[in-house]
């Protein structure tokens, strides 16, 4: 999934992408997951980046609220 960063996929492609590098069909479990406990709502907002520089390098500071306003349960996940 590397290869489409910030991007919406279809689900059926991210099923067959999940499925080549896990070898774990996840189409299965589509029906209980959607029909049973719904799909969460992720609410991004005041998303800033800030530069810091340091004596070596310079960073990034990255700030942002999530809001999940269903009753299920969801992962956020960031990467660096």
């Amino acid at each position: 999934m590397e290869e489409h960063p910030f991007q919406e996929v279809s689900l059926d492609y991210f099923l067959d992408a999940f499925q080549a590098k896990f070898d774990w069909d996840l189409r299965e479990y589509i029906p209980q997951w959607l029909h049973e406990r719904g799909v969460p709502k992720l609410l991004v907002r005041n998303f800033h980046t800030r530069r810091i520089q340091t004596e070596d390098s310079e960073k990034r500071f990255v700030h942002f609220k999530v809001w999940n306003p269903t009753g299920v349960d969801a992962i956020v996940s960031l990467e660096a």
